[in-house]
């Protein structure tokens, strides 16, 4: 089997580890690629054919199918592993990380039960030896996900510190500011993404900026970030917020942003981008976080 293992977890933090090995075992290799693709055509009376317009990729239907190894259980244990997966896949805490791990890549995908586990009772699918379960599954967005979240720097303090420490008479520099305005982001997906922005202040900021060189498109907020303060933007689709963090204290700051702002996305291959504040820059750390996309695995 190409994938070794699956982990399971709901949104009340319940999980199952499906493998090939243990007491849940992969029956079925789950499909990680054949999405379904709906192509709108154009056409009128002067041309042959048609015209395509546009692409959309569907939404992926998983049948998930797996068997509870119970070979020389008692019926108490049966009874307790049955109970654990249908708590895991329980509809109530929709959606469910599904997380694949074959011998190359580890990616996850974000999936809901639409059929409750299924252990049929016939003599053929429960016996002595196992169990056999299936879930229906879907997922709404096609695609999978990194399960490591990459993370780039644009405007870092460098520490220069080295021990053991000799300090000369005219003292020493214990940090240097990267020099650089511009970054590359490279994403090394199959489509692009959305991403994490981190903005922190080491003094006072105002109006912090990131700017894609590439689409010319830009996010800014109108505001004076004070030292320690922590601005984390997220543009991925669906997930989209804004928040604040102050001596621990976290608020939601929607009302900040510049109205030309966009929640700007990660092209596949280079993203050049560039920060800036309309004052004290050099206070200003910028960080930037994504997961690259897959269509199929």
């Amino acid at each position: 089997m190409r994938v070794k293992e699956l982990i399971c977890t709901n949104q009340n933090g319940d999980s199952l580890l499906i493998s090939n090995s243990g007491v849940y075992r992969i029956q079925e290799e789950i499909d990680t690629t054949g999405a379904k693709v709906n192509v709108n055509y154009g056409s009128n009376f002067r041309t042959q054919g048609s015209t395509a317009i546009s692409s959309r990729i569907e939404r992926r239907d998983f049948p998930l199918l797996f068997y509870i190894e119970v070979s020389g259980k008692s019926e108490e244990w049966i009874q307790s592993k049955r109970d654990e997966v249908f708590k895991v896949f329980n509809p109530i805490y929709n959606p469910i990380k599904l997380q694949i791990k074959t011998e190359v890549r580890s990616v996850y995908i974000e999936v809901n039960v639409e059929l409750t586990p299924s252990i049929t009772p016939g003599i053929e699918t429960v016996n002595e030896e196992w169990h056999d379960v299936l879930v229906q599954l879907s997922a709404g967005s096609p695609f999978f996900k990194g399960t490591e979240q990459q993370k780039v720097e644009i405007a870092v303090w460098e520490p220069l510190l080295e021990f053991l420490l000799e300090i000369p008479e005219e003292g020493i520099e214990i940090g240097r500011r990267s020099s650089s305005l511009i970054v590359n982001v490279l994403n090394y997906g199959q489509v692009k993404t959305g991403m994490i922005i981190q903005f922190k202040a080491l003094g006072t900021v105002v109006n912090p900026s990131l700017f894609n060189v590439n689409s010319r498109e830009y996010f800014k907020l109108n505001t004076t970030m004070t030292a320690g303060e922590v601005i984390t933007i997220n543009t991925n689709k669906g997930k989209k917020r804004i928040e604040s963090v102050v001596n621990g204290v976290t608020t939601i700051a929607f009302n900040t942003i510049d109205h030309n702002s966009k929640f700007m996305q990660l092209e596949v291959g280079d993203n050049l981008f560039r920060y800036d504040a309309d004052t004290n820059v050099d206070n200003l750390e910028v960080s930037i976080y994504f997961s690259p996309q897959y269509i199929g695995v």
